[in-house]
Parts: structure tokens; sequence; C-alpha cells
């Protein structure tokens, strides 16, 4: 059986209503996965227990005590993936310009026995409400051309 962990980063700045309705949306995925919530520093008492309140045997804790960048964070957290026997991973970011158009990349930890997936979140400027939108691209190339999405 194929074993999925999410890596779900989240920090101080993050906005409660739409973490907790990212962890919602993943658990209720119709192919079982383990959470890993990335905590990178200390974060507001809200999010701290949105945290605490899904179910403890699919969402697992990973804490930094203090802030040291989201690449620290989600390195740990693969590290955790490889060490517990997951089969993949895609590890994606905001594919716009303020982030300098990152595709993570995840290549290093690939091996006979376990891949990655190189993908981002392509952006098309805000929506109505401001919100940004954007879709997840899976499976893309490593130089995956830039858009013209500044912010």
């Amino acid at each position: 059986m194929t074993k999925i962990a999410v890596i779900l980063p989240v920090c101080r700045k993050d906005r409660p209503l739409l973490f907790d309705a990212a962890v919602k949306s993943i658990l209720q995925q119709t192919v079982d996965v383990d959470l890993y919530i990335c905590k990178d520093g200390a974060l507001t008492d809200r999010l701290d227990n949105l945290c605490l309140e899904h179910p403890k045997d699919r969402v697992k804790i990973i804490q930094s005590q203090q802030n040291k960048g989201l690449p620290t964070i989600l390195n740990k957290g693969i590290k955790i993936a490889l060490d517990q026997g997951y089969d993949f991973i895609a590890l994606t970011d905001h594919f716009i310009g303020i982030y300098n158009y990152p595709i993570s990349d995840t290549i290093q930890y690939r091996d006979d026995a376990f891949t990655t997936i190189l993908g981002a979140e392509l952006h098309s400027g805000a929506m109505e409400n401001g919100e940004l939108w954007h879709v997840l691209a899976v499976g893309l190339p490593k130089d995956f051309a830039r858009a013209n999405a500044p912010a």
C-alpha cells in the first residue's frame, strides 16, 4: 500500500482561517494521508490551538522553537517522511516574483526507493475578494519558465 505524507508548514503570520481550511481539506481527501504540520517558531495562540484540534493518529506536529525559515522546517519534515518509509513527496511553493519564482528542488532526496515530484503553485493574480488565486501544478521540469506574476 502506498504511504502518502503531506508536509504543511505554518508560521506566525499565517491566517488561521486559511490554515484550518487547508488542514480540513487535506484530511477529507478520499485517499488517506498522514499530515505533518511543521511549526516554524512560535505561533499565535489561535494557530497553536488549531494545530491541536485534529486527530492525533493522522496529524503529527513538528516543532521548531524559533523561526528558522521555510527551507529549514520543510527539510525537517522531508527527513521525517524519508525515515518513516513514505513512497514519494511533492513539495510546492508560490511561483511568484516576490519569492523569486521557486521550484522547490527536492532531487537530492531521490534514491532507488523514494522519489520526489517537482511542483509549484501557479498564480494568475488576485480575485475580486483580494485573495490570490492559484492552481497546484505537479510534475514540472526544474527549468519551468517564469510567469509574469510579481506578487
